[in-house]
């Protein structure tokens, strides 16, 4: 009777192993080929749209498609922002690029002022290749052990995994963390790192110092390419710090490595450039603002002999990650309200 019921057991579970594998074999996965983010934005299904006409976004902005060329050219690259003008959500699909290409089978990391933020972005993220007619067979949302990968190698908030068709058993792995030092210091094959405003933090200068040392130190053994897209706050800090090693170098015309941090600014004007905004939000807001109109909209560190302004002032912490909407009428897949064990 025993041995019956094992011989059914071990049926049931070939059987199993056979359907999950001919899933596997059915899955789409093409091979994307292009070094052009527009391209990819289109092969995408343009997934933004204008927050204030509601109607789709077809092309991406002159400023975006810029600050692609610079990520292009640069290894290391610091944005000083503007805030609004669509470089978070650029940054998702620079992500996604990386994850499509060159880091295929590696780690990814998407690192945000807060937990939640980071969440945000990973939810843009899902949602971008869920609703792609291209790519969406590549986010693993179930188990595919039989096929070679790990039981927890699902995607849930804190971890998108991507199927890789160079290597089955090797998926790709983005990691989604706030401002945690242990939660970065545990990724060994880091091919690209993306951090959002990381100058708005809540954490001490001390602190941060100390995330942003874990979070660079992980691309130790690729030297792969990062992207750090913030504001400009208080004149303190890693981010405040680079920046002045980098004005110092440009003065004192000491060449730059490849390892070596640019920095750039992306202010108001090119938003107003590109649709962004309007030159009456933007005098509505210099008069609202007062003298933190620069930090907010010029990318302007406070002048560091201001003691006036709080905390509350310069933390602009927003509930909305990316700043371009997603498709209104397109839904996050199911695991959007799954929760770690």
């Amino acid at each position: 009777m025993k041995s019956k019921r094992n011989h059914y057991h071990f049926v049931e579970e070939r059987k199993k192993e056979r359907q999950i594998n001919q899933q596997f074999q059915q899955l789409h996965l093409p091979i994307c080929t292009t070094d052009d983010i527009q391209t990819l934005y289109e092969e995408l299904d343009c997934p933004f749209f204008n927050s204030e006409t509601k109607e789709p976004v077809l092309m991406l902005a002159n400023l975006q498609l810029e600050i692609w060329e610079l990520h292009q050219q640069n290894k290391l690259i610091i944005i000083l922002k503007s805030q609004k003008i669509g470089i978070s959500s650029l940054c998702i699909l620079i992500t996604i690029w990386h994850a499509l290409t060159d880091c295929m089978g590696m780690e990814l990391i998407i690192n945000a002022q807060s937990d939640e933020q980071a969440k945000s972005h990973a939810q843009d993220l899902r949602r971008i290749l869920a609703n792609s007619t291209k790519y969406k067979d590549y986010l693993i949302t179930k188990s595919y052990v039989q096929s070679g990968l790990l039981k927890d190698e699902t995607t849930t908030i804190h971890k998108i995994w991507l199927h890789n068709p160079h290597n089955a058993t090797q998926p790709t792995k983005i990691i989604v963390v706030g401002m945690s030092q242990g939660a970065l210091l545990s990724h060994k094959r880091v091919g690209f790192i993306w951090s959002s405003d990381f100058t708005i933090s809540q954490l001490t200068t001390e602190k941060k110092r100390e995330v942003w040392t874990s979070m660079l130190s992980r691309r130790a053994n690729t030297k792969g390419p990062v992207i750090i897209e913030c504001p400009a706050r208080a004149p303190e800090g890693p981010v405040y710090d680079t920046w002045e090693r980098y004005e110092k170098q440009l003065e004192d015309k000491i060449p730059f490595s490849r390892e070596d941090f640019r920095v750039f600014k992306f202010t108001y004007e090119k938003g107003i450039r590109d649709g962004f905004f309007d030159n009456e939000f933007i005098d509505a807001e210099k008069r609202n603002h007062g003298p933190l109109f620069g930090s907010f909209y010029n990318a302007d560190f406070f002048a560091s002999g201001m003691t006036w302004y709080t905390e509350s002032m310069i933390k602009g912490e927003s509930t909305i990650a990316s700043d371009l909407f997603l498709a209104f009428n397109k839904e996050d897949d199911t695991i959007s309200d799954v929760t770690e064990n």
